[in-house]
């Protein structure tokens, strides 16, 4: 059981290391920093590969809001920060640009207590 144990244990920690980082494994030669303002309004600086936003990079868009953080082949991937006008701020992990809260994770938690019985 405790051989069981370590080697989820060990698998979670990698697979964690691997969410944070980005997926991206490191830094490829094809990623150039990149800064550029577009037709809206938007601004973007940070790290473009292949035509597209990728590694790290902050994107503000013209009606405020801004994100800091990674990219992966154009969106909002890994872990990042949005903050917008109104001083809401969404900081966590991102995925194909969707929002998931900072206790998301990707593997199984300590279940809750059981309820006292009534």
């Amino acid at each position: 059981m405790k051989r069981r144990s370590l080697f989820v244990a060990v698998i979670n920690i990698a697979f964690l290391g691997v969410l944070l980082s980005g997926c991206g494994g490191g830094t490829d030669q094809r990623t150039k920093t990149y800064s550029e303002t577009y037709a809206d309004g938007s601004k973007y600086v940070g790290g473009f590969k292949d035509g597209l936003f990728d590694g790290y990079g902050t994107l503000t868009y013209p009606d405020g809001r801004q994100y800091v953080g990674q990219f992966k082949e154009g969106q909002m991937d890994g872990t990042g920060k949005m903050t917008h006008p109104d001083g809401k701020v969404e900081e966590g992990f991102w995925k194909q640009n969707w929002f998931f809260a900072p206790s998301f994770l990707p593997f199984p938690r300590t279940p809750p207590a059981p309820s006292s019985p009534p």
